[in-house]
């Protein structure tokens, strides 16, 4: 099970993905569009995964939907 924080801006997210002992396996910054979503799903190489998004404004939704239709849990 990896764990992922997401800091959500208008044209940028930043995320760090850690593993179940808390040790950060990567940190990437990736596009608030579809293909920002695709980025951060390859990251976590098909893995058990928890999310928390920064819910501003409505930034976060179209990446919160897109991470539970990968089955991400958000």
């Amino acid at each position: 099970m990896w764990y992922i924080g997401i800091d959500v801006h208008k044209k940028m997210c930043n995320a760090c993905i850690k593993d179940l002992e808390g040790n950060i396996q990567k940190k990437l910054e990736f596009p608030n569009k579809s293909t920002g979503t695709d980025k951060l799903l390859e990251a976590i190489e098909g893995k058990e995964a928890k999310a928390v998004i920064e819910s501003t404004g409505n930034m976060w939704l179209k990446l919160y939907l897109g991470l539970e239709e990968a089955g991400v849990d958000v």
